[in-house]
């Protein structure tokens, strides 16, 4: 991917990538922080008591977290975090926006249901339900307000923000995303808005 190596003293220590469900925000964070020898937490590993079943508290997904970021000296999170993790904004020193289209968005998250519960969210399934709700959930992202993770909500977060923002095309190829990630990490220049 990245001509990029550990032995690189990255620029950029702490890296938020954050978009909607279904937008690669992990999978970049993953590639990256392999390529960057970086600490990579995912937001849901915080959030969920029993995943994507039950939440924690905001105090206990943020004390967590927090516990854990503590340990690195260069880590990348990736996941939601809007309102109960903005405590830790003041430590980003780069936040990625992954913007993709509704229709490539919506085709993904069908495709990892089906692979994470099969045949269980058919229309026959147990998980049928709970699926349907999830994707009706993940499609209010383009029209939903501030009270729901939609596009306005996290587009005015990120206006908030004093660090860099740098706003990647998630319908583009990964290697390519990854790589203007990377190279923004490593670079002492901000990143493009």
């Amino acid at each position: 991917m990245s001509n990029i190596t550990s032995s690189n003293f990255p620029a950029k220590k702490h890296i938020h990538i954050l978009g909607a469900a279904g937008s690669g925000t992990t999978t970049l964070a993953t590639y990256v922080s392999n390529i960057v020898s970086y600490q990579h937490f995912d937001s849901d590993n915080f959030f969920w008591k029993v995943k994507y079943t039950e939440k924690q508290t905001p105090a206990t997904c943020l004390n967590n977290l927090k516990s854990e970021l503590e340990n690195f000296e260069q880590w990348i999170l990736s996941g939601a975090i809007i309102d109960w993790g903005n405590p830790l904004i003041p430590l980003f020193d780069l936040v990625v926006f992954v913007s993709v289209s509704n229709e490539v968005r919506l085709q993904r998250l069908n495709k990892r249901e089906f692979e994470r519960y099969g045949e269980a969210i058919s229309p026959q399934g147990n998980k049928f339900n709970d699926h349907q709700e999830f994707m009706s959930w993940a499609d209010e992202y383009e029209t939903g307000g501030m009270e729901v993770r939609s596009r306005l909500q996290q587009n005015m977060w990120l206006k908030e923000l004093n660090c860099p923002i740098l706003r990647i095309n998630g319908d583009d190829e990964i290697e390519q995303n990854v790589n203007i990630i990377v190279d923004n990490i490593t670079s002492s220049e901000s990143a493009k808005t």
